[in-house]
């Protein structure tokens, strides 16, 4: 089964993007009007690292525990957005990619942390 968008409904994840990230690239590219979501995001996240978030890390966001998958290519959309085509090649020579989270097993908290393995 397909998506409106192609994508496989198995295959689908929710993209997480690092609240930090937003303001690395407000300085970087020198811009104010970065809102959250632009970069093609699900969620934006505080308090988890770039270079600290590894494939099977689980965190518990609004009551349902996500689980890193595998990486993905950057979209050339986010170029379009900031109307920067060199944007998704920018991501990965920054080391500032969105993280993709498949759905674990729910939970009522909803607190953000990293579930224990």
């Amino acid at each position: 089964m397909a998506t409106a968008k192609g994508t496989s409904a198995a295959m689908a994840a929710s993209m997480v993007y690092q609240l930090k990230s937003y303001h690395y690239w407000a300085s970087y590219l020198g811009r104010s009007d970065l809102v959250t979501g632009i970069f093609g995001e699900n969620l934006t996240a505080e308090g988890l690292a770039d270079d600290e978030v590894c494939i099977g890390d689980r965190f518990r966001i609004a009551g349902i525990v996500l689980e890193v998958s595998q990486p993905r290519d950057t979209c050339y959309r986010v170029g379009i957005r900031l109307e920067r085509p060199e944007m998704s090649a920018l991501l990965v020579a920054h080391h500032r990619l969105l993280f993709p989270c498949h759905p674990g097993r729910r939970d009522r908290r909803w607190r953000l942390h990293r579930e224990a393995l």
